[in-house]
């Protein structure tokens, strides 16, 4: 995860938010996922919950 993360703080108007912070935030994040889906809170099949997962994960490329 740490490697498509991307290498530089991130600037988000007048704050930065370091790297190491966006990493355990995502990795958190992606840990309930995977136990909410482990203990049966979905019937999404696991392609499904992972490709959810990365479109609110993944930076925007506009």
């Amino acid at each position: 995860m740490r490697r498509e993360l991307s290498p530089q703080a991130e600037d988000i108007g007048s704050d930065i938010i370091p790297r190491e912070f966006n990493v355990q935030f995502v990795a958190g994040a992606f840990m309930a996922v995977l136990v909410w889906w482990l203990d049966g809170g979905t019937e999404l099949p696991l392609c499904e919950a992972d490709a959810i997962f990365r479109s609110l994960t993944e930076k925007r490329r506009d």
